[in-house]
């Protein structure tokens, strides 16, 4: 088995005795007119993002930053009027969704003959879920609505919860060919305790998702099909609650990833003079968040 990552155990780890134990809802999601600012970290590979647990202290205050790019959050309505009827936000709906953002998961969509995708998800106090996507084929938008939607968190979040979610769907390319994806993500909130970042320093609850995905490809012009077993990816994010007072300003705090090009992704508020920023905790507070895959 290969796990695909650099880092190593170095952890600054310990009791935390000022520390809240906390509670991660709703009002802690994204939200339509946020926006997710993320700064690349440079590469630390004497950090290890695993060990975990209650009254925990996480030292992530040595990390660099390197550049920038933003992810907006946007209005189902503000994306198409197909869209905006498909995942119109009803409650007899069950495509429901209340924000969206540009992109898809579709593998190499960049390679394909689509155009302006989109995925769209639905926040509500009991659960933080991926319903679907759109994408432009030929200039005419597609829905791809989930067969069985993907649930990242059922809410609201506390130390010691478990879920497990199954999700899958399916897009056609006509005469081309047909993809279809589904997975597994096992989700557990294993720790709780206080992070130390180049922001600051923030309660927060630790959340481990494991994710098992199956490319299933058929192509019509060959006549031939085939499945793909992806590599196991974990992921561990450190979430925090919405400061009292934090209105909808688009301000974010963290977001730490590594993927199989080992690059780090840390998010700061927005704007601000500098790359780190303690300013009060954003609506959507990831204040770190680091991936790795196993093969």
């Amino acid at each position: 088995m290969l796990r695909i990552s650099t880092l190593v155990l170095f952890g600054t780890l310990g009791t935390l005795p000022l520390a809240a134990q906390i509670t991660v809802g709703q009002n802690e999601m994204p939200h339509a007119g946020d926006e997710l600012y993320r700064t690349r970290a440079l590469l630390n590979p004497f950090l290890d993002y695993a060990p975990t647990g209650a009254a925990y202290v996480w030292d992530f205050s040595n990390l660099a930053a390197g550049d920038q790019d933003v992810k907006a959050y946007q209005t189902v309505a503000s994306t198409n009027l197909v869209y905006a009827l498909v995942y119109a936000d009803i409650f007899f709906n069950p495509n429901r969704a209340n924000h969206a953002t540009a992109g898809s998961d579709i593998p190499f969509y960049q390679l394909l003959p689509i155009t302006d995708p989109f995925t769209f998800y639905y926040r509500s106090a009991s659960t933080y879920t991926k319903v679907g996507m759109g994408a432009g084929l030929a200039g005419i938008p597609v829905p791809i609505t989930f067969e069985d939607q993907d649930e990242i968190y059922e809410l609201p979040l506390q130390f010691g919860d478990a879920a497990n979610d199954f999700s899958s769907w399916s897009i056609s390319l006509p005469t081309l060919a047909h993809y279809g994806y589904q997975q597994t993500r096992d989700t557990e909130v294993d720790g709780w305790g206080a992070i130390t970042t180049p922001a600051g320093t923030f309660d927060v609850l630790r959340v481990k998702s494991t994710l098992a995905g199956q490319d299933t490809i058929n192509i019509d012009t060959l006549g031939i099909g085939f499945t793909i077993e992806r590599p196991v990816v974990r992921e561990y994010k450190w979430l925090a609650q919405r400061a009292p007072g934090a209105g909808a300003t688009g301000e974010h705090l963290g977001d730490l990833r590594l993927r199989s090009h080992h690059r780090y992704i840390f998010l700061r508020p927005a704007p601000a003079a500098s790359k780190w920023c303690s300013r009060s905790l954003p609506r959507y507070a990831l204040v770190l968040m680091w991936t790795c895959l196993t093969m």
